[in-house]
């Protein structure tokens, strides 16, 4: 249905973002979790898990063709039940196989999987970085940042070296956890609108790394379940209520393993990536 990239300057517990959101993302729109981050995997290696089948042996099977099937027969679910395309631990061995991926079409195959979201960790984003590609290829791209100097001059300054073209690609700032910049003052300075806050306590991050689910009570679980579920009612492919129902998700066949804002994009004249306008845009509705 849709991909959603992820991305940061510095890595603000990416990962642990995702996986929150993955976890938070509404039962009506099944989702995948695609571990792209080039510097490598962590959440097999955190579980002490096989991250086989995953990217490595779907890019043994998928160098010369890719398609939809092959992704879902590479994909295991963890102890909580997130779907997840997972990375070698190893770096070399992620941009390898993200190299093999990326001549074949990874980005558009994950994009057009039938009756599922795509949540992609693409790590940190540079001109050089493997997971770009696939970064263009997204319906969104979000950057996790924290509201800190530092990370709002580095993604600011990140995006100024961006090269990407894409009339469909819509672009946001998800930040994580306080900090003494407002929403309004980020957005002024990357222009590219700040979409919400997940609310982040430790032990609840140390909850989702381990694949365990948070109390209910968690601050970082309510924040992560609102800011899906805003996202999500708002990708493409989520069926009107009178239209035709939608097609059931594909079976996953690979091995089991072990803030109060509302996302809202500014209107269709919103920058885009790299500074670029793209008229196209829809603005994004609470």
């Amino acid at each position: 249905m849709a991909l959603v990239a992820f991305g940061s300057v510095r890595s603000p517990g990416l990962t642990t973002t995702v996986l929150a959101l993955a976890a938070g993302w509404p039962e009506e729109r099944p989702a995948i979790l695609a571990e792209l981050d080039p510097s490598g995997g962590t959440i097999a290696a955190r579980r002490a898990a096989n991250p086989d089948p995953g990217l490595k042996t779907l890019a043994a099977c998928g160098r010369h063709y890719l398609s939809p099937p092959m992704v879902l027969d590479n994909t295991q679910r963890l102890s909580n039940g997130t779907a997840v395309l997972l990375a070698p631990s190893s770096p070399d061995r992620t941009v390898a196989a993200l190299a093999a991926l990326t001549p074949v079409g990874l980005g558009e195959v994950l994009r057009s999987l039938p009756g599922l979201d795509v949540l992609a960790d693409c790590g940190r984003i540079d001109s050089r970085s493997p997971a770009l590609a696939t970064v263009c290829e997204a319906d969104v791209a979000i950057f996790v940042i924290r509201p800190t100097v530092s990370d709002i001059v580095g993604l600011r300054d990140r995006l100024e070296t961006l090269e990407v073209a894409s009339a469909r690609l819509r672009a946001g700032i998800l930040t994580v956890g306080e900090g003494p910049n407002s929403a309004s003052e980020i957005a002024e300075t990357v222009h590219l609108p700040v979409i919400g806050t997940l609310d982040w306590d430790n032990r609840s991050a140390d909850f989702i790394c381990e694949g365990r689910r948070p109390p209910s009570s968690s601050k970082l679980l309510r924040s992560a379940q609102r800011l899906a579920a805003d996202l999500a009612r708002q990708l493409p492919g989520l069926p009107q209520p009178d239209s035709v129902e939608a097609s059931p998700a594909a079976p996953f066949n690979g091995a089991d393993t072990d803030g109060q804002q509302s996302t809202q994009w500014a209107g269709s004249s919103t920058p885009s990536l790299g500074g670029r306008r793209a008229t196209s845009w829809e603005p994004i509705r609470p």
